[in-house]
């Protein structure tokens, strides 16, 4: 097992190794693609972005985040090491903690009023949207990505910063959509942390798929509480903070093990 200011171990096997400048590319090709079909899709339908309804979902999240998962896992094949992608070398068994923290947490936040509202078949096409988002976005990032950086040589710590950095950036595109900057901002802002948190998931199960079922479950409890743009769930408000308490301690733990060994 091992730590975040070790240097990263780079896992031994079969298939190519991606450059980082490649991952930028593969990156930049997967929001065209997510994007693009986002805008195109809008603009021959209603033109919602939210999740209210089964045909903004759809239009927005299931069909433009398909194809680009499709793009995603044309890239991992091209990659090959599908071992090296999928597990990982797990970090010390403490931060098991933190992963079932925020499964709570996911479970406080969920608005189970408003999926009960919307009805069976919403909440099933917002579960699926969802969980295509997580895996897409965990292969790209925590799978491709990551072993990018650590193929480079990068030491543990900067491999999380690095790749939590470009998944928030990458998240900075929204505006196209939105054309609202300043929540853009924001939304790489937040993203950016959350991005570290699920390579905190990724590293502690040492397995892709729990993060990637983490990142698609996280997604789902935030957007149940915006099925009503009118009335947001006020505990939606309460996620960034438990983002935030999950990373600190992981500093914090890290701090006195470093502390304590010196």
């Amino acid at each position: 097992m091992t730590d975040l200011h070790q240097t990263a171990p780079v896992p031994a096997g079969p298939g190519r190794r991606v450059a980082i400048w490649q991952f930028l590319v593969a990156v930049v090709g997967y929001l065209v693609i997510v994007q693009g079909l986002t805008i195109a899709l809008a603009s021959s339908g209603t033109g919602d972005h939210t999740v209210g309804s089964v045909d903004a979902l759809v239009r927005s999240v299931v069909v433009p985040v398909g194809v680009g998962a499709a793009f995603v896992v044309v890239i991992a094949a091209w990659h090959g090491g599908w071992q090296r992608l999928f597990v990982v070398p797990r970090l010390r068994r403490w931060t098991l903690v933190l992963v079932a923290l925020l499964l709570v947490g996911i479970v406080a936040v969920t608005n189970y009023g408003g999926l009960a509202e919307v009805g069976l078949l919403h909440a099933l096409v917002l579960l699926v949207a969802v969980l295509l988002v997580g895996f897409a976005e965990e292969l790209l990032f925590r799978g491709i990505g990551v072993d990018a950086f650590r193929g480079a040589g990068h030491r543990e710590r900067s491999v999380a910063i690095w790749t939590s950095v470009i998944f928030g950036l990458a998240h900075g595109s929204n505006a196209a959509i939105t054309g609202d900057v300043p929540a853009a901002v924001l939304q790489v802002a937040l993203t950016t942390l959350t991005g570290a948190l699920f390579y905190v998931v990724l590293r502690s199960t040492g397995m892709l798929v729990v993060s990637m079922a983490a990142h698609g479950l996280w997604d789902f409890g935030i957007l149940s509480t915006q099925l009503d743009p009118s009335d947001p769930h006020a505990l939606v408000n309460a996620a960034p903070v438990l983002v935030i308490v999950i990373l600190l301690a992981v500093v914090v733990r890290r701090r006195r093990l470093t502390n304590a060994a010196a």
